[in-house]
């Protein structure tokens, strides 16, 4: 990875490719902003240039980076997979690569776009270049010390979740007392937490657990935690996370830290 290569960032929805952006630029950086105009935009001023493109149009994107003279690509954001099942209208370049998909999994679809741009002669940095702080090591992140029945049940989940993680389906579940509530599949965390709220009862008392998949490719997809999640899993009665030491994303880590003093929630990596 060379910091002086022209950069272009394909950014969808979410708070991780300001995130990026920002760490980028402070280390001299020379990027090019594509958003995607299917997720809801972000401002990214502090690029060199910004630009939106659709995701149907594979093609053309393709076209703008060759013309802009990137020689790099980083994939970073929210990309609602549903896209695939209702509104997107591929154009020729996108169609025929997902014709020649043996299936529709995450990882398939992320391999195949990798494939594609390095096809085309772009290096695709891992998701962590420039943001390698974001990934924290083992331990207690944020909010309360965990009773030892709480850090036993969130070994429990986390254990799971890294089971679920090698089916491609999805890399969150939300855990209660010796069983797993839901598990994420094709909605999202934010909606399996709300589920998982309804599921649950008043007492709530759920615990949150996020992990990679075994053979996670950190070009593609790396999973994250956010405020959000928090606020989320406090108002469907959560009282832990915990994620995949080293290969999950914290996000917004003073907001974390902040909220979980406030809500009560423990935040833990293992």
């Amino acid at each position: 990875m060379a910091g002086n290569k022209r950069t272009g960032l394909i950014a969808g929805g979410g708070s991780l490719p300001e995130i990026w952006l920002e760490a980028a630029r402070l280390k001299g950086v020379e990027v090019y902003a594509y958003r995607l105009k299917e997720e809801e935009p972000l401002a990214l001023e502090s690029a060199n240039q910004v630009q939106d493109v659709s995701l149907a149009n594979l093609g053309d994107i393709l076209n703008r980076l060759k013309e802009d003279n990137v020689e790099q690509v980083i994939f970073l954001g929210k990309v609602h997979k549903e896209h695939l099942y209702q509104d997107l209208e591929p154009d020729s370049e996108l169609e025929e690569m997902l014709e020649s998909l043996d299936d529709y999994m995450d990882m398939t679809i992320l391999e195949a776009i990798n494939q594609r741009f390095e096809e085309e002669g772009f290096d695709v940095l891992p998701q962590s270049s420039y943001v390698e702080r974001l990934l924290p090591e083992a331990g207690l992140l944020a909010g309360p010390e965990p009773s030892e029945d709480l850090r036993m049940s969130m070994k429990q989940a986390l254990q799971l979740a890294k089971e679920l993680a090698e089916f491609d389906i999805g890399q969150t579940l939300l855990y209660k007392a010796g069983q797993v509530i839901a598990v994420e599949a094709l909605e999202g965390t934010d909606e399996t937490i709300a589920r998982a709220g309804e599921l649950a009862g008043e007492d709530g008392d759920l615990i949150l657990a996020k992990a990679a998949r075994p053979d996670q490719d950190f070009r593609s997809d790396i999973p994250a935690i956010g405020a959000e999640t928090l606020r989320n899993l406090a108002e469907a009665g959560g009282q832990a996370v915990i994620i995949e030491a080293e290969k999950v994303f914290m996000l917004e880590e003073e907001e974390i830290i902040k909220l979980a003093d406030e809500l009560g929630i423990t935040v833990m990596a293992g």
